[in-house]
């Protein structure tokens, strides 16, 4: 019997079988289902492309006539209380809504799902879509390549009615811009731009300004190595 469920995973510069989200879903899934229902997409060398590799899987899905897809990158792994969730929710035939996970750091602090700047947002790992639901919303948008791209996913969501659901499971994830000192200016810049962007497609321009403002202010007692970067962005008009 096909499994209706089509699991992407993005890798980066490794072979399928080191990722560790592929080694997860290794001892989750049957041989079959991993022949058949795994989705590995190489973004090595296009990481700011996340939106693309996503789009891809997605095509897949329809070409192959999945109908709903699991999302996973680098940063967290699925379990086998996950995949047990994620084909009970499927069997339900709930079409209308996208599940997410509760996602924590090492340290159990949550990080996904939660609300920003007053719209529910969860983080791309481990969401459950309906393939449907994202032809709503026209995918993922092209221009969040990278950074705030679930956000905006979840924004699109939130335009169309389509409700945002909690899957009664928690996966640890490892948040690769929780400390901005630790990642590149390019980098840096990426997370500027496209907070700057949501702002202003979500009429939020003032709490992107506040928010900018705080981090400035904290970051001044620190001495941190992106305050005139961050002091640029708050002068842009």
């Amino acid at each position: 019997m096909r499994n209706d469920i089509l699991y992407i995973v993005v890798i980066y510069g490794i072979a399928k079988e080191d990722s560790h989200a592929w080694q997860a879903l290794r001892e989750c899934l049957s041989d079959e289902e991993m022949k058949r229902d795994v989705y590995v997409h190489d973004n090595t060398g296009h990481n700011v492309y996340l939106a693309q590799a996503y789009n891809g899987g997605v095509a897949y899905a329809k070409a192959h006539g999945y109908r709903w897809i699991a999302l996973f990158d680098a940063d967290a792994c699925p379990t086998g209380e996950y995949v047990a969730m994620v084909k009970q929710t499927v069997a339900r035939e709930q079409v209308d809504a996208v599940w997410a996970p509760t996602l924590v750091d090492e340290r159990g602090k949550q990080l996904s799902p939660k609300r920003h700047w007053g719209i529910p947002v969860a983080f791309n790992s481990g969401l459950l879509l309906p393939v449907a639901v994202l032809d709503k919303v026209g995918g993922f948008n092209r221009n969040y390549p990278l950074d705030y791209l679930d956000y905006r996913l979840c924004y699109d969501l939130q335009q169309q009615h389509i409700s945002l659901r909690r899957l009664e499971v928690t996966l640890t994830h490892s948040l690769s811009v929780e400390d901005y000192s630790q990642v590149s200016r390019e980098r840096y810049m990426s997370v500027l731009e496209a907070e700057r962007r949501f702002a202003e497609d979500t009429g939020n321009v003032w709490r992107y300004r506040c928010l900018l403002v705080c981090r400035i202010v904290k970051w001044s007692l620190t001495r941190h190595k992106y305050i005139r970067e961050s002091m640029r962005a708050l002068m842009k008009r």
